[in-house]
């Protein structure tokens, strides 16, 4: 998740305006598992807001630097 995310008006999200909607979600998270390789992580997409990655695999390129782990897809 980027750093800096704007706080919703209510601490309900069920009533968080189209512009509070709108801008969470240009945040992607997803859970599942996944594997490692030397450089790059496979994830299995097994929940997540976009159901059209729900059971797909995704791969991220990784980076591992003095403790900051940092994730890449391709562009």
């Amino acid at each position: 998740m980027k750093p800096g995310g704007k706080n919703f008006s209510s601490n309900d999200p069920s009533v968080a305006t189209l512009e509070e909607l709108t801008e969470a979600a240009n945040y992607i998270g997803y859970a599942g598992s996944y594997t490692i390789g030397e450089t790059d992580i496979i994830h299995r997409v097994e929940t997540l807001y976009f159901q059209n990655w729900v059971g797909t695999s995704q791969w991220r390129y990784y980076e591992l630097e003095d403790n900051n782990l940092t994730l890449r897809a391709e562009p």
